[in-house]
């Protein structure tokens, strides 16, 4: 008999300011001495793709001054530099207690931490007064306060969600020797022997004959008795583009909790552990795109398709007077492009007024997309 885990209700590490300010991280649950990436939703304030932005931080401590940054306003370190990722989103590394010049037992004792704004490449603040997420205050207290087995960040997860594991010692279930048993016991490690849809598939054992494997399968001890592990099912897992595609759902992930040697396995009260997965909602329709959306025949062109609807990569034809010009995309079914430079490549044509663009999938000849974009005249720009 299989034990469903029954979660309560926790809030999603994603912030939400007065101003709009969207602010997450992964991990989903961090304590401050570990590595932690935050995520900026900034496509509300950015005006060209990839822009620069800084955060400006006054608390716990300015960071600028922990690093000794001279004439920090005007000339931020890298550290405080925003690095752009995609569709708006922009993500900053940091270890909380080397960020700040502080200890874990000071951001432990203040809640009130990690607040500041976000300044332009102009140094202008485009944002008010946001936080940046502070788990170990809230998911991660919640938890060793619950006296609680193990917690799952956040409650409602998909298989294309990053989740984190929490596992407290003295209320785990031991088989055949009871709760808290692994309580001062030279264990090793604990480890994660799982599978999705009860085992059914994509099973990833705690197989400590395979270095990789029991590697990644190894929870991280961050505190006395307190265990956790970091995951995106889609990774851990390996579900593939061609099975999300085929409508592949996960419906919960079921497991146990081995030592390293297994001659301990953690379990609840009446079988191995299940977390119910939410449904997934289905990708938007694809969406194609091109940048600039004015250009001449002496720019670079970026063709882009989001949400493609397929496995294989693309490839383009761009046919401009007697040039052709071909290639294939770059990136991932969540956003692939490819960029051309027309000076380089039409530089034989003179006054094209319109490129021919013919996207097909590699491998096939069904077409894509297939469009004309005009051309700003050479003349316009004499």
């Amino acid at each position: 008999m299989k034990r469903i885990l029954l979660i309560s209700t926790f809030v999603l590490i994603a912030l939400q300011s007065a101003t709009g300010q969207r602010i997450w991280c992964d991990p989903v649950v961090y304590l401050p001495d570990e590595q932690v990436t935050w995520y900026f939703d900034m496509s509300e304030y950015m005006q060209v793709e990839g822009e620069p932005f800084y955060i400006w931080s006054w608390s716990p401590s300015n960071p600028e001054d922990v690093l000794g940054t001279p004439d920090a306003w005007d000339n931020p370190s890298d550290a405080c530099t925003l690095k752009y990722v995609e569709n708006g989103v922009y993500k900053l590394t940091l270890t909380p207690t080397v960020f700040y010049g502080v200890t874990a037992e000071q951001l432990f004792a203040n809640s009130d931490v990690f607040w500041m704004n976000i300044r332009n490449g102009a140094k202008e603040v485009v944002t008010g007064s946001v936080q940046g997420p502070h788990p170990f205050h809230t998911e991660y207290q919640n938890f060793v306060d619950s006296e609680t087995d193990l917690r799952v960040y956040p409650q409602n997860f998909s298989f294309k969600d990053n989740i984190s594991i929490l596992v407290n010692l003295n209320y785990l279930n031991v088989e055949g020797q009871g709760v808290g048993a692994l309580v001062g016991k030279d264990f090793g490690n604990l480890h994660l022997h799982s599978g999705l849809n009860e085992y059914g598939d994509h099973v990833v054992e705690a197989n400590m004959g395979d270095p990789v494997l029991a590697e990644k399968t190894k929870f991280k001890k961050v505190a006395e008795n307190i265990y956790k592990l970091d995951m995106k099912p889609q990774d851990y897992y390996g579900i593939t583009d061609e099975e999300i595609l085929g409508g592949y759902q996960m419906k919960n992930i079921m497991f146990s909790l081995p030592t390293t040697d297994w001659v301990y396995r953690g379990i609840s009260s009446t079988g191995d552990f299940k977390l119910y997965a939410a449904d997934v909602e289905p990708d938007p329709d694809p969406v194609f795109s091109y940048f600039p959306r004015q250009l001449s025949q002496l720019d670079f062109l970026t063709l882009i398709r989001t949400y493609d609807n397929g496995v294989a990569n693309l490839k383009y034809t761009i046919t401009a007077g007697s040039t052709t010009l071909t290639g294939d995309f770059e990136g991932s079914r969540a956003k692939r492009t490819a960029t051309i430079n027309l000076f380089s490549g039409l530089q034989n044509e003179k006054n094209l007024t319109k490129l021919h663009v013919r996207i097909t999938r590699q491998g096939s000849d069904s077409v894509v997309e297939e469009l004309d974009i005009p051309l700003v005249s050479l003349s316009e720009l004499e």
